[in-house]
């Protein structure tokens, strides 16, 4: 049954190749977005979280350039 649903999908994706690389490109963009998004969220609540108060810490961050305008 599963050979048969593979086999269907390959004859699809042969028949309706322009439609189907859009579908494949677009799922894979939104994949790699959502992760990227995920692991951007956790980096930043992963800050200070051994704390017993961290609802009460706050991260500064501060930034310096010299006279020559490098930072």
């Amino acid at each position: 049954m599963i050979k048969n649903y593979w086999i269907i999908a390959v004859r699809s994706l042969q028949r309706n190749k322009g439609y189907s690389i859009i579908n494949i490109l677009g799922l894979t963009l939104g994949v790699a977005v959502t992760l990227l998004l995920f692991m951007v969220v956790h980096y930043e609540q992963n800050f200070d979280g051994w704390h017993v108060k961290r609802a009460r810490t706050y991260r500064v961050l501060t930034g310096s350039q010299t006279p020559d305008g490098k930072g």
